[in-house]
């Protein structure tokens, strides 16, 4: 890839991003929400450090999927389908995990659970980096240890999936939630980019295991930021509520707790006095310094927050009990819809990320690091990046902040650009339907995983609902990864196929097909439309397979 190409690419790239942080700045200065510019500075480095805190562990999760090529696989020892079960361990593991974690994190809140996930997956990549520069293993053994490794990064960043939204829902009011939705997915699918473009730059350049190390740097430098620059709520960072239904679930929250703290107080001390002292005065004197110590516990609220400015989280349970969570929830016929749509969305998004690789790599002979597939790659990062924004303003402002029919509308469109991926007979136009599938799953991903599940279920159960919607992701990519095997196999067989005649012949016209293919991707593409007119015994479906198999 020349040099001028790859300057243009990182100027559109980070000249999204910028424009990203633009929109926010200046829209929030507008009626109906107007809000003081301190708020809105402060907000924007709220997310902004999020937002590319988890960009960065995309850069840290999907730097497995580039070594998914022939290459590392010969050099590894291992077959593809070998490889295939290190990534479907990982997203076993990564739906079990993102559902207990959801939970957890609506209770320790969006910044300690960013912190947590974001230096954990550093911790995860610098070892698998150390063993993949290092390993003398071959076959088996490599599948043992890196489905050890992967998956415990992958349970590390179920934290950070669920904990900007988290964060996100606390500084938006519902009618911004869209437009938010949009510019912060704008943020994260600068982590494709880090991902596919930069990932395949960096493995081009150095050996393989640089894909670990480089984003083991990166995330922990990010969970730092997020400890000295994050809050979780506008109440963290010394500002009212954004929604009157936020805060009065905080108040309500802080008086829970005072009245905790206050009966907890008085039930140790009343241990205490009850085994020293049998008298009514020392009652009354303990009564009295118990009123003092209350007094003394405001005190210690109001002088907390010079705890927060320097990045010390407010000890507050920002979640609910578990029961209330399910109910509010599941008893939402909302959440079933979303699940369902979720469920393609996982499909769709995976299957193109995980096999664009190796789909440029056997369909037109374009590695990584060719111009081909960094144009791909840029492709895929730039449509991630406008579908969400389109999509998110067009459901604010078109839908009245409904979600459904703008997941209708994209998921329709991607069918339409995956079909055409398929059929494709020119490198540029597969380039250019794979932007457009990223545009359409993008879209749909933002609007749903983050400001749907914060609009129904509320700041106290956003993390929760989220992370159920998620988990069906890559539930959804597991059942492709194990359907997809029996396509294949049952794709080629005729219903009517009885002898073994027919079948040789059929074999023959196939193979035929084939080197004929191989030929025609060079060459003059009639020659293959007529020897495909020629096959006067076999389906046109049946000189498909060859492509479905690459």
């Amino acid at each position: 890839m020349s040099t001028a190409i790859t300057a243009v690419t990182y100027v559109l790239i980070f000249g999204i991003v910028i424009l990203a942080c633009a929109i926010d700045l200046l829209h929030n200065r507008k009626p109906p929400n107007k809000y003081p510019f301190k708020f809105i500075f402060r907000r924007f480095l709220n997310w902004f450090t999020v937002g590319l805190t988890y960009a960065c562990t995309y850069f840290g999760r999907y730097n497995m999927s580039m070594l998914n090529t022939p290459d590392v696989h010969a050099s590894l020892g291992v077959s593809p389908t070998q490889f295939g079960v290190v990534i479907t361990v990982a997203y076993f593991v990564y739906a079990i995990c993102v559902v207990i974690n959801g939970f957890v994190v609506d209770r320790i809140g969006g910044k300690t659970a960013s912190v947590i996930g974001s230096f954990g997956s550093s911790i995860m990549n610098l070892l698998m980096g150390i063993f993949l520069l290092f390993t003398q293993i071959k076959g088996a053994g490599n599948v043992a240890i890196l489905c050890l490794m992967y998956s415990l990064n992958e349970f590390c960043q179920s934290f950070c999936t669920t904990a900007i939204c988290k964060v996100g829902v606390y500084w938006y009011h519902m009618s911004e939630r869209g437009i938010f939705g949009g510019i912060f997915g704008i943020i994260i699918s600068f982590g494709f980019f880090l991902a596919l473009q930069v990932n395949a730059n960096i493995k081009s350049q150095f050996h393989y295991s640089a894909i670990f190390f480089i984003p083991s740097v990166m995330l922990s430098i990010f969970s730092l930021l997020c400890v000295f620059f994050v809050r979780a709520t506008p109440d963290d960072a010394g500002f009212p509520a954004v929604d009157e239904e936020i805060q009065q679930e905080q108040e309500e929250n802080r008086r829970q707790q005072r009245e905790n703290q206050q009966s907890q107080y008085i039930i140790q001390n009343q241990g205490e006095y009850s085994q020293g002292s049998s008298s009514t005065s020392a009652f009354i004197i303990n009564s009295n310094s118990t009123s003092d110590q209350f007094q003394s516990l405001n005190q210690k609220e109001e002088t907390s927050s010079l705890m927060k400015k320097i990045g010390s989280e407010s000890k507050q349970d920002y979640g609910m009990p578990i029961k209330e969570v399910g109910k509010r929830i599941l008893g939402n016929k909302v959440f079933f819809v979303l699940a369902l749509i979720d469920f393609c969305v996982g499909w769709c998004r995976d299957g193109v990320i995980n096999n664009m690789a190796m789909y440029f790599k056997m369909r037109w002979d374009a590695s990584e690091d060719s111009t081909l597939f960094n144009l791909a790659s840029t492709g895929l990062t730039v449509g991630s990046m406008f579908g969400s924004l389109v999509c998110g303003i067009v459901s604010d402002l078109f839908f009245h902040s409904r979600r459904p029919p703008v997941a209708f509308l994209s998921l329709s469109l991607y069918f339409i650009c995956i079909l055409i991926t398929f059929f494709a007979q020119k490198a540029w136009i597969a380039t250019l339907s794979i932007s457009m599938t990223a545009f359409c799953f993008s879209g749909v991903h933002g609007i749903i995983t983050s400001s749907a599940a914060m609009d129904f279920a509320g700041a106290r159960a956003t993390a929760t609902a989220t992370a159920w919607l998620i988990s069906l992701m890559p539930a959804s990519v597991i059942g492709a990864l194990l359907v997809l095997p029996i396509i294949k196999e049952k794709g080629g067989k005729k219903p009517n196929q009885k002898s073994d005649n027919q079948s040789n012949a059929k074999d023959t016209e196939v193979d035929q097909f084939n080197l004929l293919y191989k030929d025609g991707q060079n060459s003059d593409q009639t020659g293959i439309q007529g020897s495909i007119e020629q096959s006067n015994d076999t389906s046109s479906t049946d000189h498909l397979i060859p492509m479905i198999k690459k």
